[in-house]
């Protein structure tokens, strides 16, 4: 959250914008344990943001930027089925997501 709160910061300060949208595609269940206190299930995703393009507000032009690390990354998640609070609806959450390489 940390992250795309500094991004709408630099955006603002910066003059830009974003379009496009990311894309969640080729998710695998890589593990299911719901005999647990609090189910869990495990992911792997690919993240996808070739469609993204930051463009100045003033003339709406793409901003040049570096190479960067690609577009496409793979993602591996954790989520468990809780309550929100004590006594609370139980949901799933996610507790984890973290890169693991690109698709």
């Amino acid at each position: 959250m940390l992250t795309v709160l500094e991004d709408v910061t630099n955006y603002q300060d910066y003059g830009w914008y974003q379009t496009g949208q990311t894309k969640i595609t080729d998710t695998v269940v890589t593990s299911v344990k719901l005999n647990l206190e609090q189910p869990e299930v495990r992911l792997t995703s690919c993240v996808d943001s070739s469609a993204i393009v930051i463009r100045f507000q003033k003339d709406g032009k793409p901003v040049p930027l570096g190479p960067g690390n690609g577009r496409r990354h793979k993602v591996a998640s954790q989520l468990v089925y809780a309550p929100a609070s004590a006594g609370g609806t139980k949901m799933w959450w996610l507790m984890t997501d973290k890169a693991s390489g690109t698709c």
